[in-house]
Order: C-alpha cells, then structure tokens, then sequence
C-alpha cells in the first residue's frame, strides 16, 4: 500500500486490481453488519494494522449513504410489485429513479461518481440483479409504444400528460417528446422500430404531430367526457384537481375564440359539433356555468 493509502479500485482496468476492489469493498460492507454474506475475522484487521493502514475496512461515508440508498430503493420495489421507479412519476419515486440512473452512470464509469460494489450485493440479495444495468433504451421505447396502443383500444383516445393517473401521465409525456423528437430532432433518438409496431397494433400515425384543428377536437371530447362523468357540472379553473383546472382554462380559452376576444387561436366549428353529439351544443358559450343538454 502506497503511503497516501491509494486502495485498489474496483473499477480498474488491471484484473489482479480490480479483484482486490472488490473483494475489499464486500469485507467493509460485512464488518459494518451490512447483508452481504460472509463473515468479518478480527484476523484481517490485526494484520492491516500490521503494515499501518488501521483504516483498510472502513466503509467511507459516501459509501454509507448509498448502501442505504439502495436498501431503500429496494425495499420500494418490493412494495411496488418489483417495478422500478418511474421518472415520470412525482415526488419520492421521481427521486429514487433519478439516483438509480446515476448510479448506473457511475458503474459505466461515466461523469465523476464512483459505483460502489456493496450496492450491486445489496441488490443483489433483495432479487435485484440488474437494477444496475444500463437499460437498452430502444427496448424501452418499444414497450411503451405497445402499452399505450393497448391503452388507446382500451380507453378509445390517447394517453394525456394531465392525467391524475401517474402511469397514463407518464405515458401522456413520453408520446408528446417523441413525436417531437421524430419531427424535429433534438434531444433523444426517435426508433423506426416503435412505428412498426404502432402499425401492427391499428395504431398508425401515433407518431405523427396533429394540427391544432385535430388537437382542439381531442380536447372537446375530453372535456364533454369529463362533463358525462360528473353529471352536467362544469369544470372549475380554481378546482385543486389538476386535470379539471386544465379542463376549465381550456374551455375558456375556447370561448374567447369563438366571441374573438382573442386573436391568438382560432375556433374551430367542429368542436362545437362535437359537443352537440354529447348533447352539449351550449359547452362554448360564455354565458353558461353548468352545462346541461337539450
């Protein structure tokens, strides 16, 4: 051992190195009282001490914070029915599936995180033998394609982004970013496979970004569904439901394009033949706070 105490590293390229790595950070993780198999011999210490390094099994404090990190992770897992967290999702879960991304990074030995070895054995003891691997994002892409036309013949429209379901609004999202993405580039990769498989599930076009006319039609069948759901009563824009305050800003944004208070967006008159279907031929005017059908 050098005298600035340089521990072997894991992630070395020198396999006699890269072995002692390993072996080092397991025997750290069992003296701290961690889950990783085996036992701690007083031995070894006495002999470390020997040559002076006192310090040889401690677990670094930054090592600490991410075994319990993972431990968490885990235990989330395993009371989500061994899902991964979502970075789609909000709070704690968003969290979570952020860390468990750079953790990844940092096993790849990408940016400045160093990937500790007594992660990937705590995983590894809860079940979790790949929660460390980089994902193949094409695969990822194309299973998200399948699931959300399942959705679409299942619920008769496409995901929203405004969803209260966290699952449809994660799906809602990654639609939005990949038909931008397949039109203007940018950041992500667009793959033709997921239009192949759009087409086989009655899906084609998923892809393709509508024009505003289209979009303006998606909307009012979604807020005269909204209306059906909860019995003629009008969506309020001060609701705290974030679907239905989305709902109320639309709809009144709608109707100062058809008074033309607003020189911003044109109304389009096949919303309001929509909303006559659904029996609601009075949903754009200005006049009415509950919507009720003739």
């Amino acid at each position: 051992m050098k005298s600035d105490k340089i521990f072997p590293s894991q992630k070395s390229k020198d396999p006699e190195e890269a072995r002692y790595g390993k072996w080092l950070s397991n025997r750290r993780h069992v003296k701290k009282g961690g889950t990783a198999s085996g036992l701690f011999y007083p031995s070894d210490q006495k002999i470390a001490e020997s040559y002076g390094v006192y310090d040889l099994f401690e677990v670094s404090c930054k090592e600490l914070s991410s075994n319990e990190k993972t431990h968490e992770v885990c235990q989330w897992m395993i009371g989500h029915d061994d899902n991964e967290p979502s970075h789609g999702s909000v709070s704690e879960e968003k969290l979570l599936a952020s860390w468990v991304s750079v953790r990844r990074r940092a096993r790849l030995g990408e940016g400045d995180w160093k990937f500790y070895h007594s992660d990937q054995i705590i995983a590894e003891e809860y079940g979790y033998p790949d929660l460390f691997k980089t994902r193949d994002f094409e695969d990822v892409d194309k299973k998200n394609t399948s699931d959300i036309c399942d959705f679409i013949k299942k619920e008769g429209r496409e995901p929203s982004q405004h969803s209260k379901d966290d699952q449809e609004k994660t799906w809602g999202r990654w639609l939005v970013k990949k038909r931008m993405t397949k039109k203007h580039g940018g950041r992500g990769i667009f793959y033709v496979s997921c239009v192949k498989i759009a087409k086989s599930h009655g899906c084609a076009g998923l892809f393709d970004q509508t024009d505003h006319e289209t979009i303006s039609n998606n909307k009012t069948h979604e807020a005269c569904k909204w209306i059906q759901e909860h019995q003629g009563k009008y969506p309020k824009p001060t609701s705290k439901d974030p679907r239905e305050k989305t709902i109320a800003n639309w709809l009144r944004w709608r109707r100062q394009a058809k008074n033309g208070t607003t020189k911003r967006s044109k109304f389009y008159s096949s919303d309001q033949q929509i909303a006559k279907k659904y029996g609601y031929p009075n949903l754009f005017k200005t006049s009415k706070k509950k919507v009720s059908k003739r």
